[in-house]
């Protein structure tokens, strides 16, 4: 029987092992994201038989990730029903990307019902596009670089251990701004976000994460952070400008993306969650490719 557990960090290794062997382009299948959102969304894990399995709250009930890793993925998805069953569930499976709908098609034909989650789709970009924004489909973006360039003197560095509190400086103007508002509530997905944000900083180089500060006027003005999904594809989990420099962003994107020319193909800005205004800055910078995500459940099971 599957026994899952809270990630710790000092699950990293086991966990980054089978995840980027797995190649996954999916922003849902890394350490970061399973650790970093562990409160928030109840997030365990296990490993068992060379494989990982993944597993999160559900309003009441809980949903699960595709197995990953080496091996019968038909009897891994199998321990997931037989789990199920014991705990009175009806599984649930989520960010089901392309390759693994095929690959559980293939082991149980006819089994499973999958539904398109257009919300959940990643936003994929080759690094040299981001970095080198050319040609005439980025013109406006190198408007707005250039109207900031034009309003600031400005630089640009990878986060190290000099400069990291720089990063926090940012995130509590951020911060200051957005709950200036009182509607927000405890348990707010604004909440967990900040959370999520404060615990990347603090907890930094234990999660590996790369990343890089933009100063403007010499004052922190914006930076980005992440990690890597497999050997060619980065990334980025978070993003922020502080209230002054709104319009730092798409420099701040630029200069990141040319601090990993060379060591990554693609960056994953992850997904929009149905956020228009998310879903059209995103498009705007042209996506190679546009990582479908499905749900699914196990209409034989349960």
């Amino acid at each position: 029987m599957l026994c899952f557990k809270t990630p710790k960090l000092s699950d990293k290794p086991a966990i980054d092992a089978i995840l980027h062997a797995e190649e996954s382009q999916g922003c849902g299948f890394s350490f970061g994201n399973l650790y970093l959102w562990r409160k928030k969304y109840d997030m365990s894990f296990c490993i068992e038989d060379g494989f990982l399995f993944i597993s999160s709250s559900l309003g009441l009930s809980r949903a699960f990730a595709c197995p990953v890793g080496e091996g019968d993925l038909a009897a891994a998805l199998e321990k997931i029903c037989a789990y199920a069953k014991v705990n009175g569930m009806h599984p649930v499976f989520y960010a089901i990307t392309e390759k693994q709908r095929a690959a559980m098609e293939q082991s149980f034909p006819n089994r499973f019902s999958f539904c398109d989650e257009r919300d959940y789709y990643d936003y994929i970009y080759l690094t040299e596009n981001l970095a080198n924004l050319s040609g005439k489909k980025y013109h406006s973006k190198r408007n707005h670089i250039t109207q900031f360039e034009n309003n600031h003197t400005w630089f640009f560095e990878k986060i190290n251990s000099d400069n990291l509190q720089d990063a926090k400086t940012i995130l509590e103007l951020w911060k200051a701004e957005k709950l200036s508002n009182p509607a927000e509530e405890e348990g707010s997905e604004l909440l967990a976000e900040i959370g999520v944000a404060e615990d990347s900083i603090e907890q930094f180089f234990d999660l590996g994460y790369e990343g890089g500060i933009l100063y403007a006027d010499n004052q922190p003005a914006a930076y980005a952070m992440g990690e890597a999904l497999s050997h060619e594809v980065f990334c980025t989990h978070i993003e922020k400008a502080a209230p002054d420099f709104r319009d730092a962003y798409a420099l701040i994107n630029r200069e990141t993306a040319k601090s990993l020319l060379g060591k990554y193909t693609y960056i994953n800005r992850e997904d929009d969650a149905g956020d228009e205004g998310l879903r059209k800055a995103k498009l705007s910078y042209h996506p190679d490719i546009l990582l479908t995500k499905y749900a699914a459940s196990d209409d034989s099971c349960g």
